[in-house]
Protein backbone atom coordinates (compact mmCIF):
# COMPACT_ATOMS: atom_id res chain seq x y z
CA UNK A 1 0.00 0.00 0.00
CA UNK A 2 1.56 3.43 -0.89
CA UNK A 3 0.15 6.87 1.10
CA UNK A 4 0.41 9.84 0.02
CA UNK A 5 2.98 11.55 2.06
CA UNK A 6 1.30 13.32 4.83
CA UNK A 7 3.22 15.59 7.78
CA UNK A 8 2.22 13.56 11.06
CA UNK A 9 4.53 15.44 13.27
CA UNK A 10 7.10 18.45 13.12
CA UNK A 11 9.81 18.83 15.39
CA UNK A 12 11.32 22.27 16.18
CA UNK A 13 14.44 23.52 16.97
CA UNK A 14 16.70 26.66 16.99
CA UNK A 15 20.22 27.18 15.44
CA UNK A 16 22.79 27.63 17.77
CA UNK A 17 24.81 30.34 15.39
CA UNK A 18 26.94 28.66 12.09
CA UNK A 19 25.58 25.01 13.16
CA UNK A 20 27.36 22.61 10.37
CA UNK A 21 25.25 20.61 8.75
CA UNK A 22 27.60 17.70 8.60
CA UNK A 23 26.17 14.47 10.65
CA UNK A 24 27.92 13.67 13.86
CA UNK A 25 30.94 11.36 13.65
CA UNK A 26 31.49 7.82 16.35
CA UNK A 27 34.07 9.75 18.14
CA UNK A 28 31.29 12.68 18.76
CA UNK A 29 28.84 9.78 19.95
CA UNK A 30 31.79 8.61 22.27
CA UNK A 31 32.42 12.48 23.85
CA UNK A 32 28.68 12.60 24.11
CA UNK A 33 27.68 12.27 27.91
CA UNK A 34 30.64 10.02 28.82
CA UNK A 35 29.57 8.90 32.48
CA UNK A 36 26.88 6.40 31.93
CA UNK A 37 26.07 6.13 35.90
CA UNK A 38 25.84 9.50 36.40
CA UNK A 39 21.77 11.18 36.06
CA UNK A 40 21.28 12.99 33.45
CA UNK A 41 19.91 16.29 34.95
CA UNK A 42 22.54 15.97 37.90
CA UNK A 43 25.70 15.57 35.81
CA UNK A 44 24.29 18.57 33.14
CA UNK A 45 24.03 20.63 36.31
CA UNK A 46 27.94 19.75 37.95
CA UNK A 47 29.73 19.48 34.73
CA UNK A 48 30.76 22.52 33.46
CA UNK A 49 29.21 23.71 29.81
CA UNK A 50 30.76 25.98 27.39
CA UNK A 51 28.57 27.29 24.52
CA UNK A 52 30.88 25.30 22.30
CA UNK A 53 30.12 21.92 23.98
CA UNK A 54 26.06 22.47 24.83
CA UNK A 55 25.72 23.20 21.04
CA UNK A 56 27.52 20.32 20.02
CA UNK A 57 25.58 18.13 22.54
CA UNK A 58 22.07 19.02 21.89
CA UNK A 59 23.35 18.54 17.75
CA UNK A 60 24.63 14.69 18.50
CA UNK A 61 21.14 14.55 19.95
CA UNK A 62 19.06 15.19 17.44
CA UNK A 63 20.83 13.17 15.58
CA UNK A 64 20.99 10.72 16.92
CA UNK A 65 17.05 10.83 17.60
CA UNK A 66 16.03 11.46 14.36
CA UNK A 67 18.75 8.16 13.24
CA UNK A 68 16.43 5.85 15.55
CA UNK A 69 12.79 7.59 14.73
CA UNK A 70 14.06 6.28 10.96
CA UNK A 71 15.26 3.38 12.42
CA UNK A 72 11.51 2.85 13.89
CA UNK A 73 10.18 3.69 10.11
CA UNK A 74 9.34 7.25 10.33
CA UNK A 75 10.91 9.11 7.12
CA UNK A 76 11.85 12.64 7.57
CA UNK A 77 12.23 15.74 5.73
CA UNK A 78 14.36 18.40 6.85
CA UNK A 79 13.23 22.10 5.79
CA UNK A 80 15.85 24.44 4.37
CA UNK A 81 15.05 28.26 5.28
CA UNK A 82 16.91 31.12 4.86
CA UNK A 83 18.88 32.37 7.63
CA UNK A 84 17.52 36.21 6.98
CA UNK A 85 14.27 34.43 8.14
CA UNK A 86 15.52 33.63 11.26
CA UNK A 87 17.54 30.30 13.55
CA UNK A 88 14.35 27.89 13.75
CA UNK A 89 14.69 24.74 11.78
CA UNK A 90 11.57 22.66 11.64
CA UNK A 91 11.95 18.57 10.45
CA UNK A 92 9.02 17.18 9.00
CA UNK A 93 7.60 13.49 10.11
CA UNK A 94 5.81 10.99 7.58
CA UNK A 95 4.12 7.42 8.60
CA UNK A 96 4.40 5.12 5.90
CA UNK A 97 1.37 3.03 6.16
CA UNK A 98 2.99 -0.12 7.50
CA UNK A 99 4.38 1.92 10.42
CA UNK A 100 0.83 3.31 10.96
CA UNK A 101 -0.58 -0.80 10.76
CA UNK A 102 2.28 -1.84 12.98
CA UNK A 103 1.20 1.18 15.78
CA UNK A 104 -2.68 0.80 15.40
CA UNK A 105 -2.30 -2.69 16.48
CA UNK A 106 0.06 -2.29 19.26
CA UNK A 107 -2.58 0.73 20.51
CA UNK A 108 -5.69 -0.91 19.40
CA UNK A 109 -7.08 2.28 17.71
CA UNK A 110 -10.58 1.62 16.94
CA UNK A 111 -11.61 2.09 13.27
CA UNK A 112 -15.31 1.93 11.89
CA UNK A 113 -16.11 -1.16 10.90
CA UNK A 114 -19.92 -0.32 9.59
CA UNK A 115 -22.45 2.48 9.77
CA UNK A 116 -24.59 2.24 12.87
CA UNK A 117 -28.57 1.84 12.57
CA UNK A 118 -29.52 2.69 15.80
CA UNK A 119 -32.19 5.45 15.73
CA UNK A 120 -33.10 7.24 18.59
CA UNK A 121 -36.63 7.53 18.01
CA UNK A 122 -37.96 6.51 21.22
CA UNK A 123 -36.93 10.19 22.62
CA UNK A 124 -39.19 11.48 25.34
CA UNK A 125 -41.37 15.26 24.25
CA UNK A 126 -39.51 16.91 26.73
CA UNK A 127 -36.26 16.93 24.74
CA UNK A 128 -37.72 17.51 21.50
CA UNK A 129 -39.72 19.95 22.79
CA UNK A 130 -36.35 21.69 23.87
CA UNK A 131 -35.14 20.70 20.43
CA UNK A 132 -37.56 23.13 18.62
CA UNK A 133 -36.82 25.69 21.21
CA UNK A 134 -33.10 25.91 21.13
CA UNK A 135 -33.61 25.74 17.14
CA UNK A 136 -35.92 28.77 17.23
CA UNK A 137 -33.13 30.96 19.10
CA UNK A 138 -30.62 29.94 16.59
CA UNK A 139 -28.41 27.55 18.99
CA UNK A 140 -27.85 25.31 16.34
CA UNK A 141 -27.00 27.31 13.72
CA UNK A 142 -23.16 26.68 13.31
CA UNK A 143 -21.42 27.32 10.12
CA UNK A 144 -21.86 25.08 7.07
CA UNK A 145 -18.34 23.40 7.71
CA UNK A 146 -19.39 22.43 11.23
CA UNK A 147 -22.42 21.32 10.11
CA UNK A 148 -20.94 18.98 7.46
CA UNK A 149 -19.13 17.83 10.33
CA UNK A 150 -22.15 16.99 12.69
CA UNK A 151 -23.95 15.53 9.71
CA UNK A 152 -21.53 12.81 9.31
CA UNK A 153 -22.71 8.93 9.98
CA UNK A 154 -21.89 7.21 12.99
CA UNK A 155 -20.39 3.80 13.14
CA UNK A 156 -19.65 1.40 15.08
CA UNK A 157 -16.11 0.41 15.58
CA UNK A 158 -13.48 -2.24 16.54
CA UNK A 159 -9.90 -2.36 17.19
CA UNK A 160 -7.86 -2.57 13.90
CA UNK A 161 -5.99 -5.97 12.70
CA UNK A 162 -4.34 -6.33 9.45
CA UNK A 163 -5.87 -9.90 9.38
CA UNK A 164 -9.50 -8.05 9.15
CA UNK A 165 -8.38 -5.08 7.07
CA UNK A 166 -11.00 -5.19 4.78
CA UNK A 167 -13.78 -5.03 7.26
CA UNK A 168 -13.34 -1.56 8.03
CA UNK A 169 -14.46 1.62 6.31
CA UNK A 170 -11.80 2.62 3.92
CA UNK A 171 -9.99 0.15 3.67
CA UNK A 172 -8.89 0.02 0.14
CA UNK A 173 -7.91 4.08 0.95
CA UNK A 174 -4.36 3.97 2.96
CA UNK A 175 -4.04 7.78 3.11
CA UNK A 176 -7.30 7.96 4.93
CA UNK A 177 -7.95 4.61 6.63
CA UNK A 178 -6.50 6.51 9.71
CA UNK A 179 -7.59 9.38 10.98
CA UNK A 180 -5.90 12.78 11.24
CA UNK A 181 -5.68 12.33 15.13
CA UNK A 182 -5.31 8.98 15.71
CA UNK A 183 -1.90 9.17 13.08
CA UNK A 184 -0.43 12.12 15.22
CA UNK A 185 -1.02 9.83 18.49
CA UNK A 186 0.69 6.31 17.00
CA UNK A 187 3.85 8.95 15.72
CA UNK A 188 3.72 10.89 18.87
CA UNK A 189 3.90 6.88 20.87
CA UNK A 190 7.40 6.71 18.76
CA UNK A 191 8.14 10.10 19.68
CA UNK A 192 8.31 9.13 23.37
CA UNK A 193 9.79 5.83 23.04
CA UNK A 194 12.99 6.86 19.94
CA UNK A 195 16.22 6.94 22.25
CA UNK A 196 18.35 9.60 21.34
CA UNK A 197 22.05 8.34 22.83
CA UNK A 198 24.03 4.63 21.93
CA UNK A 199 24.84 1.43 23.90
CA UNK A 200 27.71 1.85 25.60
CA UNK A 201 30.82 -0.49 27.01
CA UNK A 202 31.51 -0.78 30.75
CA UNK A 203 34.84 -1.62 32.18
CA UNK A 204 34.46 -5.31 31.52
CA UNK A 205 33.79 -4.48 27.91
CA UNK A 206 30.43 -5.98 27.91
CA UNK A 207 27.25 -3.15 26.44
CA UNK A 208 25.76 -1.19 28.97
CA UNK A 209 21.63 -0.78 27.88
CA UNK A 210 21.76 2.69 29.44
CA UNK A 211 19.14 4.48 26.63
CA UNK A 212 17.97 7.69 27.58
CA UNK A 213 14.66 8.43 25.24
CA UNK A 214 11.46 10.31 24.50
CA UNK A 215 10.73 13.51 22.91
CA UNK A 216 9.45 15.11 26.10
CA UNK A 217 13.32 15.18 28.07
CA UNK A 218 14.36 16.67 24.68
CA UNK A 219 12.05 19.42 24.96
CA UNK A 220 12.52 20.26 28.54
CA UNK A 221 16.64 20.22 27.71
CA UNK A 222 16.23 22.59 24.69
CA UNK A 223 17.31 20.02 22.03
CA UNK A 224 14.32 20.54 20.23
CA UNK A 225 12.09 23.76 20.96
CA UNK A 226 8.60 22.48 20.26
CA UNK A 227 7.11 19.03 18.53
CA UNK A 228 3.81 19.08 17.48
CA UNK A 229 0.74 17.54 14.60
CA UNK A 230 -0.86 19.72 12.46
CA UNK A 231 -3.88 21.13 12.61
CA UNK A 232 -6.17 19.15 10.33
CA UNK A 233 -8.52 21.77 7.79
CA UNK A 234 -12.04 20.78 7.69
CA UNK A 235 -13.25 21.48 4.07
Amino acid sequence: YQCPVQIDYVLAYEEDGNDASESPSTADFEKLDQDVDQDEDTEDQNTPQTASSTKEKKQNRRFYFETNLQKMGLQIERVMISPKLGRTRFVLLHAPFPVLEKQAQLLSVKLPVQQSDVDFKDRTSLPGFLDSILSKIGIFDFEPRVKKVLEEPDFFTAPYSSDRRKQFVNWDRPDILFPHAERSRMVYDLLTRAHYDDPRLNSKGKTQNHYRFGIERLVAQGVYTAAYPLHQVMA
